[in-house]
Formats: C-alpha cells, sequence, structure tokens
C-alpha cells in the first residue's frame, strides 16, 4: 500500500483548532473568554483521547491475501 510519508509530519497548533472551532459555532472573538478557552481546551483533550482509545488504527494494516498451497512448508513474506 502506497503512502504519501507525511503521517504524524502535519503540526497544527491548538490555539488554531480552538479559534477555527469558534469562528464555525459562530462565536465571535470578544466572546471568547479565558473561561471558554479553557473549556475548549479540554473537550478537545477529552475528544482526542476517546478517539486514541477506540482500539487498532485500521488505516495502518496493510492486508495482503497470499494463496496456501498444499504440501509447500515455507512462504516468503515481502514488505511492499
Amino acid at each position: 500500500m502506497a503512502t504519501s510519508g507525511t503521517i504524524g509530519s502535519t503540526v497544527v497548533a491548538t490555539d488554531v483548532v480552538l479559534a477555527h472551532a469558534f469562528r464555525r459555532c459562530g462565536v465571535s472573538a470578544t466572546a471568547q473568554t479565558p473561561e471558554f478557552v479553557e473549556i475548549a481546551q479540554e473537550c478537545l483533550f477529552f475528544l482526542m483521547l476517546s478517539l486514541a482509545s477506540r482500539g487498532i488504527n485500521l488505516w495502518c494494516v496493510d492486508k495482503q491475501i497470499m494463496d496456501v498451497t498444499s504440501g509447500k512448508e515455507v512462504y516468503v513474506l515481502q514488505e511492499l
């Protein structure tokens, strides 16, 4: 399976994510109090925590199907 090689290299600051979230919700910059920002940071943390604990990341698994031949004892596995 081909990949772009950029997995895990993209970094987005938390404040940028929260600023976009506030804008999408229609919250103006003047209405963003430190309390709202702190609550938003905690909610983002809890969301990321729940996404990380959902189990194996299937996009990391490379599934390949091989034919099994009767009498063949050794199969050579190659990384693509």
